[in-house]
């Protein structure tokens, strides 16, 4: 029986995330890059029909459920109990992280504090540079050399099942339907959440498909079996495209090219919908501080890097203090007012995701299961116009069938 996992493929709610290859590896399901692109469980055959009632239960594509009472949210933002900008206090992780090193120099601080005893996390492969890769860093030097941001397909979730039952302590890092995913199989399965020391997340824009990658690659004039190594960000804050091939040749692409010219247009369709792009169900939550332009626009000029640090749980809360104690990281206070200024994208998509759902709806489309998010206040927050148009936008492309 596939009738769940089936269902969620064919809806196009998959988000990559890994997790129903490590509830099913016994079953044969794994995970591996489609025709588009993009990471989708694979199966040969039928699944039991207790595994595809879990998956229909834990899979964060299809269900959110936000179980934060309102009072103690913020419409837009989530959960916060504190709010930081902030950046590692090691200058070499600075400027090699892609937003200020804050985020690396928690999970440093976990490791060499005894508090973790790894961390699960995305790297760029080591056999195909240009792709992704979990890995499980035990050290801050492999800390270090998985910090930057990799705007391509990841599956952290694909043997955590396994680990968490390893007996080690373990940090989690992922993007925001990885934690969300990670929740929901804590619920499920409660017993797992005994080794689980932290649920580390990043705001996200959406997921590109390994495609866009080959587009920069194109606009390079580089090959992609001649790549040694390739970045996407960081080494500077925004930092830009580093592809260094096999023969030493260098290809370089900023930032606004790479990906709001190239890699934002080809997210996958689940992040289009999504209401939950702040990483709201994460203890830890990090992002990019921007600052503003003289149209209040995110400033990508060189800089050193600022990373925004929200805390939004007790455990979240009182982690990163003992991080800030430590001298790992250094942060000031911020006013939760100024965050829309910083990430004004994540405050659009959440304003605007009940207008796409609605075009879902007239299509006759299953949507996924929302719940606890304060949606309909954030829409109410986003003038009419601009609803009217992100939903006439999904109108027209899932008419011409081009929805992603």
């Amino acid at each position: 029986m596939t009738q769940t996992l089936t269902s969620i493929l064919k809806r196009n709610l998959c988000a990559g995330c890994g997790l129903c290859e490590s509830l099913g590896a016994s079953e044969g399901i794994r995970m591996d890059y489609d025709a588009k692109g993009f990471l989708r469980p694979q199966f040969s055959g039928p699944i039991s029909k207790a595994l595809d009632e879990q998956i229909g239960r834990v899979c964060p594509g299809a269900n959110l459920d936000m179980q934060v009472p309102a009072a103690e949210q913020t419409i837009l933002w989530g959960p916060i109990r504190t709010a930081w900008t902030g950046c590692s206090t090691r200058e070499d992780l600075r400027h090699r992280a892609s937003s200020g090193g804050a985020l690396s120099g928690m999970l440093m601080h976990l490791l060499t504090s005894g508090k973790a005893d790894c961390v699960v996390q995305i790297t760029a492969s080591t056999t195909h540079p240009t792709r992704n890769q979990m890995v499980i860093s035990r050290n801050s030097r492999e800390v270090h050399e998985a910090a930057g941001s990799r705007y391509a397909p990841s599956a952290p979730l694909a043997d955590i099942v396994r680990i968490l039952e390893g007996g080690e302590r373990v940090a989690f890092v992922g993007k925001p339907c990885d934690v969300a995913g990670l929740t929901n199989l804590l619920r499920d399965k409660p017993a797992l959440a005994r080794n689980l020391v932290a649920k580390i997340s990043f705001m996200c824009g959406g997921i590109p498909s390994q495609t866009g990658t080959a587009e920069i690659l194109k606009r390079l004039g580089m090959a992609d079996k001649e790549i040694a190594s390739f970045r996407f960000r960081g080494d500077g804050w925004p930092g830009g495209v580093k592809a260094v091939a096999t023969t030493g040749e260098v290809g370089t692409m900023s930032y606004p090219d790479s990906w709001g010219g190239i890699l934002s247009g080809r997210v996958q369709f689940r992040c289009k919908i999504c209401p939950d792009g702040t990483g709201g169900f994460a203890d830890l939550v990090f992002a990019d501080a921007w600052h503003g332009d003289d149209r209040g626009y995110p400033s990508f000029v060189e800089a050193d890097g600022r990373s925004m640090i929200l805390a939004r749980t007790a455990l979240g809360e009182a982690l990163l203090a003992d991080g800030i104690a430590a001298g790992d990281i250094v942060a000031d206070p911020l006013d939760p007012s100024e965050i829309a200024g910083m990430q004004p994208s994540q405050a659009n998509r959440k304003r605007l995701v009940t207008s796409r759902l609605a075009a879902m709806t007239l299509f006759g489309r299953a949507r996924p299961r929302y719940k606890g998010l304060r949606l309909g206040e954030a829409s109410s927050q986003a003038p009419f116009k601009l609803r009217l148009h992100n939903f006439l936008g999904l109108v027209r492309r899932l008419w011409r069938g081009t929805e992603g």
